[in-house]
């Protein structure tokens, strides 16, 4: 029962994801992967696919471990303290490319550093010569249910268009966040 209300969740997020989906692959012209958490790895249950002949690689089902790539850690970087060090302590992090982090303590800071930022840049940790922007999905009472990314090939992730990337997907998570019941805390006012 557990397992097919898990399935149901994630279903019901692909569902009110995809106009966001289309419309973040449209507007960025790279692909597009929405990513949840199984178990100790990301898996992607959406993707949009860039419509560049040169492109990365996206499918629904590929599987990463929670240390690498844009998405992965996002997802890692906004679980439960407990349940990120059950994951990332004790035990070697594997290296996926020569540009992966395996020091528990640095991948800490960076997971922090997400945290404050609210989105992540990775580049070649997961993919060689890829770039991935990142940011998170939540649900009604707030928690980080998913990571939206934007992904390609390095050499179209210009400085300008990594600034006008970020925008456009902490936007649209911020939309399918929307449209999972999240209301984010408005700052209060300062008199």
């Amino acid at each position: 029962m557990s397992l097919g209300e898990a399935v149901r969740r994630q279903l019901g997020i692909v569902q009110m994801a995809d106009p966001v989906l289309d419309e973040l692959a449209g507007q960025s012209g790279e692909t597009v992967n929405l990513v949840v958490v199984d178990g100790r790895e990301a898996v992607c249950v959406a993707e949009r696919e860039s419509k560049h002949s040169v492109r990365l690689y996206g499918e629904v089902g590929r599987r990463a471990p929670l240390h690498v790539g844009g998405a992965p850690k996002v997802l890692l970087a906004y679980m439960p303290p407990e349940e990120r060090a059950r994951i990332i302590g004790g035990r070697a992090l594997p290296r996926v490319t020569e540009s992966t982090v395996t020091d528990a303590g640095q991948l800490e800071e960076i997971l922090a550093q997400i945290r404050r930022d609210g989105y992540t840049v990775t580049v070649g940790d997961l993919d060689h010569g890829a770039h991935s922007i990142a940011a998170p999905v939540r649900d009604h009472t707030g928690c980080v249910v998913a990571a939206l990314s934007v992904a390609g090939p390095s050499h179209r992730f210009s400085p300008e268009k990594i600034q006008c990337f970020i925008q456009l997907v902490c936007r649209a998570a911020a939309r399918i966040s929307s449209c999972l019941g999240y209301d984010p805390p408005q700052p209060e006012n300062t008199k």
